[in-house]
């Protein structure tokens, strides 16, 4: 027996996914970056099973290019398994990158003090810790920003330049930002100290020896009068007097100190 018969059945045969993941193969402690997929087969959306230095994980995918943000902290490993897509199909695909971690700088500042204006410095020292040198400062002295390239751990500058000194960044050679900034320095640049006095009555006479000195002098926190006889007063910043017992002629001083230690007589 003899059937006629029409018919036919029709096999779509589907491709594997395929895929190729990559990223910027190191980066900053913290820094968030890009961890990207490229799809160059299969059907949307693509589920993607991974691991992480180990640990399993998986992301579902919808576009051919695509990617999701990662921040890592330590040199870590990504290793894609398998990749299956709208149609079924799984592809057992073996992938790994890696993506090393650069540590953060880490600054602090220290140093100034006060000092006098005599062509005195004052020392403004940084000192970096970890991060990959040389290193790119910028600091401010006072309201004026100042730039240094290429220094080492260990940054020191010299100056008579008074203000408050305090750090607004740091980049190491591989890109990275300090996120640990400790300290400011100040400079405070003091007048030198200028002793001038006055006296009267001169000339005096025996029937009325009292003398008035008057202390107009700048710059000092402290002064100490000699009176040339033997005797000696503390200043008061203004007018003293001072009754002498004999005729002669007398060498009288005044020594004046300012806040930073200078003398002037």
């Amino acid at each position: 027996c003899t059937a006629n018969l029409s018919d036919n059945v029709t096999l779509i045969v589907n491709p594997l996914p395929e895929l190729i993941i990559s990223s910027p193969p190191e980066t900053c402690d913290e820094e968030v970056i890009q961890l990207q997929f490229n799809f160059s087969a299969g059907s949307a959306p693509w589920l993607v099973n991974y691991d992480v230095n180990g640990s399993p994980t998986s992301v579902l995918m919808n576009n051919i290019n695509d990617s999701i943000a990662i921040s890592v902290n330590s040199t870590t490993n990504y290793t894609v398994n398998s990749v299956s897509d709208n149609n079924g199909c799984t592809n057992n695909i073996n992938q790994t990158i890696t993506i090393n971690t650069n540590p953060l700088p880490e600054i602090s500042l220290g140093g100034g003090g006060s000092i006098c204006d005599d062509g005195s410095i004052a020392n403004i020292m940084f000192t970096i810790n970890s991060g990959t040198p040389p290193y790119n400062l910028q600091y401010y002295a006072g309201l004026v920003s100042n730039f240094a390239s290429n220094i080492g751990n260990i940054y020191t500058i010299q100056t008579n330049q008074s203000g408050t000194y305090t750090i607004e960044s740091l980049i190491d050679s591989k890109g990275c930002e300090a996120s640990i900034i400790n300290g400011t320095a100040s400079v405070n640049i003091n007048p030198l100290p200028e002793a001038n006095i006055s006296a009267y009555p001169q000339p005096a006479n025996i029937l009325d020896p009292l003398i008035y000195f008057n202390d107009i002098s700048s710059g000092h926190s402290s002064g100490i009068w000699d009176f040339g006889d033997g005797n000696i007063q503390i200043t008061n910043f203004g007018e003293i007097n001072h009754l002498y017992t004999d005729t002669g002629t007398y060498q009288a001083t005044l020594t004046i100190t300012s806040d930073s230690g200078y003398v002037d007589i």
